[in-house]
């Protein structure tokens, strides 16, 4: 399907997948906010030449009034607006650039948790070494069962990192009580995950003020200090958008990307409800 008379300025490109289980490429208007005007096209695929053909039968006069397309880290979405829309600024979708930091994050915590287990294991196996060693009831008492160390706020190491999932993955404004102490102990223990994490802080930062490209390229992480906090290969996965792309604007970020998460959701819910139908 395609509807040329609702190209406008500021589109959104994504894909979605109907109650049928198939993928489509979805081409949005954001100024319809997800209802009447808003679908553009909608193409069967996602592969960048078949969408880019279907889009080009769109006059290249309507194609070129294009100022931004909102699209995900997709390198095929990617190739599609740079084909379809020459003059249009590719701008990635926050989302998807936030989630990459959180799931860098993660795989650091994951790594340390495997080591907290590690030890902790290790130092039952010498506990259980050393009951086996005595003979003595006597002795095997004043040796005593194996009891795990526990911290401040009455939680294990391993507990506290299998518990602290949620917490990397949300902003620390929203930590209520019980987080925020587990947050310190872990911080307190690693404290190369809090730098971390402040790198995610930073980047959420970035995104929220409404400051212009220019400031907002400057004042993104380094890419030497990422890599010495974050592993290699997750340094490289979140630096490449954010340095290789258009830097999006202020008035994107906050208000044309909630346009795009809205339109995108009211109209996938509209699209599922008219597959059933059919």
């Amino acid at each position: 399907m395609l509807f040329p008379n609702n190209f406008g300025e500021d589109m959104s490109l994504d894909e979605t997948c109907l109650s049928n289980g198939e993928v489509y490429t979805i081409l949005t208007n954001k100024a319809a906010h997800g209802g009447k005007g808003a679908l553009a096209a909608m193409v069967r695929g996602v592969a960048s030449d078949t969408v880019s053909a279907i889009l080009k039968k769109v006059p290249c006069e309507l194609r070129c009034r294009v100022r931004t397309v909102t699209t995900d880290l997709s390198s095929a979405m990617m190739l599609t607006v740079r084909t379809a829309f020459p003059k249009a600024k590719l701008i990635n979708d926050r989302f998807h650039v936030q989630q990459l930091m959180t799931e860098a994050i993660d795989q650091m915590r994951i790594a340390l948790r495997w080591d907290v287990l590690a030890e902790e294991n290790k130092a039952i196996k010498e506990h259980r070494a050393k009951r086996k060693a005595v003979h003595t009831k006597a002795e095997k008492d004043f040796i005593g069962e194996w009891v795990p160390e526990r911290m401040a706020n009455g939680e294990t190491k391993p507990q506290i990192m299998a518990r602290s999932r949620h917490i990397i993955l949300m902003h620390k404004s929203k930590w209520n009580a019980q987080q925020q102490a587990r947050a310190e102990i872990l911080f307190q223990m690693f404290p190369k995950l809090e730098k971390a994490y402040g790198l995610y802080l930073n980047l959420v930062d970035i995104f929220n003020k409404r400051t212009q490209p220019a400031v907002q390229g400057l004042t993104l992480p380094d890419g030497t200090m990422m890599s010495k906090i974050l592993d290699m290969k997750a340094s490289i996965r979140l630096l490449k958008p954010l340095r290789t792309t258009t830097t999006p604007s202020s008035t994107i970020l906050r208000k044309g990307l909630l346009m795009h998460r809205q339109s995108r959701l009211m109209l996938k819910s509209r699209l599922s409800e008219h597959s059933s139908g059919v």
